[in-house]
């Protein structure tokens, strides 16, 4: 006989959750013409996209002189 246990039910569960709950708040952010160089809760960003991002706006101003 197999058995569950609650909380790895739970677990499935609120991963699915947060699955739905994830995409549609990407939805609605889409709808409300969310800033997409935004990198707070958007799928596929993490903080060493930020970190290059920065380094190559560095870089390009370094090469350009500007201050």
């Amino acid at each position: 006989m197999l058995s569950y246990r609650t909380d790895s039910v739970t677990s499935v569960l609120g991963k699915h959750f947060e699955h739905i709950t994830s995409q549609r708040l990407i939805e609605i952010m889409k709808d409300l013409k969310f800033d997409m160089h935004q990198y707070a809760y958007m799928r596929n960003r993490s903080a060493t996209d930020v970190i290059i991002t920065v380094v190559k706006k560095v870089k390009r101003a370094v090469i350009h002189g500007e201050n």
